[in-house]
């Protein structure tokens, strides 16, 4: 029922001019209560939009960093001769590959 309506079934008991305002000021509250829930939806959409695209983005970063872990271990395992030790840090596999380097180019100075 609207407000209307039911502010007509009211006047019959009570002084008229009285429901007149009274149904003026509710029809105002009900416009204006109508606008706010427009532009919280309008809010939500493009809250939901922006949501949206941060999660687009931090997709493609994923993927991204996938990509690049990716090509790191590739450059690993040729570095290392095909062997990645994992449970190793980044930093202590490095220095065993450069030691490991270093020892295949000396046994070649005294093969040589």
């Amino acid at each position: 029922m609207s407000i209307s309506e039911f502010i007509s079934k009211l006047r019959d008991t009570f002084i008229q001019r009285n429901f007149d305002d009274v149904e003026e000021t509710l029809i105002a509250r009900e416009a204006m209560f109508k606008t706010k829930i427009k532009e919280k939806k309008k809010q939500i959409e493009l809250f939901e939009k922006k949501f949206q695209m941060k999660r687009s983005d931090k997709v493609s970063v994923e993927i991204e960093l996938k990509r690049v872990k990716e090509e790191r271990y590739k450059n690993e395992l040729v570095k290392n001769g095909g062997v990645v030790k994992e449970k190793l840090g980044s930093r202590r596999c490095i220095d065993e590959a450069v030691k490991k380097r270093k020892i295949v180019d000396l046994e070649d100075e005294k093969v040589a």
